[in-house]
């Protein structure tokens, strides 16, 4: 029996995967900051397998293979596309390849303590990876100006907004962590409820973004059906 794979369904499933982790990262919390554990503890792994701001763990991996899916299906536009622009749809996949491979290495990290010597920041700029990855999303958004203009509509609004709230939870939040971090630590309740809100944005704006991905498909190369038989 053929399954029908629906752009919006899809997007449904996302969102309610990032909510049951969202979930799972705020009673980790609060289970832990109420009993006291060691680290080997269960609860302690359990803690560390849904935190939002531990390192190779489940968010993590849900985070790289839905930045991965996003670079797939830009690539697989460009291998349709037979505009001008089909090198900016490659492009665009091989920077969301990169933005994937980054959420499991976290290669940005490894730029604080060069930056933040470079160019001696503070506060809002504490972590100094933000000034680099900046400049670079200024520069691909110059580049790839005159190719979001001639999208369509619906697509240019999805784009947007998946813009706005992926580079707002990865560039806004992240200000706001720095001055957080360099005059309270990193162990309080307010960094917490940062880094959460930061990872949710980014995991909401990057399942937009796979929204309108398939969406593009869908209305622009209506010879693409991508059916599944059991058969």
């Amino acid at each position: 029996m053929p399954i029908c794979l629906k752009q919006r369904n899809i997007f449904k499933c996302l969102l309610l995967a990032i909510l049951g982790l969202l979930i799972c990262n705020i009673l980790s919390q609060i289970f832990i900051g109420y009993i006291d554990v060691s680290q080997e503890s269960g609860l302690s792994i359990i803690k560390k397998a849904f935190d939002f701001n531990t390192e190779h763990n489940i968010p993590t991996l849900f985070s790289f293979l839905l930045l991965f899916s996003v670079g797939c299906l830009s690539v697989f536009i460009s291998s349709l596309e037979k505009t001008t622009y089909s090198r900016r749809w490659l492009l665009m996949g091989l920077f969301f390849y990169f933005l994937a491979v980054d959420e499991i290495l976290r290669i940005h990290e490894h730029l604080n303590v060069p930056m933040r010597n470079l160019f001696d920041t503070s506060g809002v700029f504490y972590f100094a990876w933000v000034i680099p990855y900046s400049i670079i999303i200024l520069l691909l958004g110059i580049y790839f100006y005159k190719f979001l203009l001639s999208l369509p509509v619906r697509t240019k609004v999805l784009f947007g907004l998946s813009l706005v709230v992926f580079v707002s939870g990865a560039i806004g939040i992240e200000l706001l962590e720095g001055q957080q971090a360099e005059d309270y630590g990193m162990d309080n309740t307010t960094f917490f409820i940062l880094y959460t809100i930061e990872e949710s944005l980014e995991m909401i704006g990057s399942s937009i973004f796979c929204f309108a991905l398939l969406d593009y498909i869908s209305k622009t190369y209506k010879e693409v059906n991508l059916v599944f038989n059991s058969k």
